[in-house]
């Protein structure tokens, strides 16, 4: 008779054989971009939806989740960073590149959805994401045909980010509000259906990633206080370069 316990399973494949790991919610080599600009201790600031923001202390780049395999974790997972990571480099630091090949396209996209995806379980019980997404993205390792991926660029300076950062403060996530998601939110709720999105930032870089069950194709427009800031990377705009629109700021990484 065998006693010993059983393995919660994979939060993305499923599997009970493997190892349950702790995966970091940014890598930790990312915070080797930022070493003059913040510091050993600080505080991640999670909101959801309207609600208040919630603050729990943190290393920066130190933040772990439980419950991905080692195989997940150390396999598909760490090589879509890494890939993703080579592109962002100078990025995260201000240095945006004027176009984005459909494979940088690709890459940062499947980057972004594996954020979030890690982020809805930073906080279980405000979880927005629904299971059957991490089997699905599991399977593809790339975003899904209802994803919606934007990228922009911010300045960490006049958005009052880099001062948080220099005091050890990682802002993590927070729900966009736009009229247009609302809408579409309130009507998706509204006919059974879900919706939800993620905004997060990486120095220079913010990601927002959308995803949705609404039957027909979902056309949203970032609205006019976000279209000079936020260009749509996925889908992938077919074969060509996406020239970004979204450089409101260009006084080049921090001193």
């Amino acid at each position: 008779m065998n006693d010993a316990p059983v393995r919660r399973p994979c939060i993305f494949c499923g599997s009970t054989e493997n190892k349950l790991t702790n995966q970091h919610v940014f890598a930790e080599q990312l915070r080797e971009r930022f070493e003059d600009v913040i510091g050993e201790e600080g505080v991640t600031s999670i909101r959801t939806c309207s609600e208040p923001p919630r603050e729990f202390p943190s290393a920066p780049f130190a933040d772990k989740i439980g419950g991905f395999c080692n195989k997940c974790n150390e396999g598909w997972m760490e090589d879509i960073e890494n890939q993703a990571i080579s592109i962002l480099d100078t990025m995260m630091t201000g240095g945006f590149p004027r176009t984005l090949k459909p494979s940088d396209q690709l890459s940062l996209s499947t980057f972004a959805v594996l954020s979030a995806l890690v982020l809805d379980h930073q906080v279980p019980k405000n979880r927005v994401v629904p299971d059957a997404e991490y089997d699905a993205f599991d399977s593809k390792q790339t975003p899904l045909d209802h994803h919606i991926v934007w990228i922009g660029k911010t300045d960490p300076r006049v958005d009052n980010l880099v001062v948080a950062m220099r005091k050890g403060r990682v802002r993590s996530i927070q729900a966009d509000t736009h009229p247009d998601l609302v809408r579409i939110l309130q009507e998706a709720m509204s006919n059974g259906q879900w919706i939800y999105a993620f905004t997060f930032s990486i120095g220079f870089v913010v990601f927002q990633v959308m995803g949705h069950d609404i039957p027909a194709a979902l056309n949203v427009n970032v609205g006019p206080d976000h279209f000079r800031v936020l260009d749509r990377i996925w889908p992938v705009q077919g074969d060509n370069s996406v020239a970004l629109q979204g450089l409101r700021y260009n006084s080049g990484p921090p001193r």
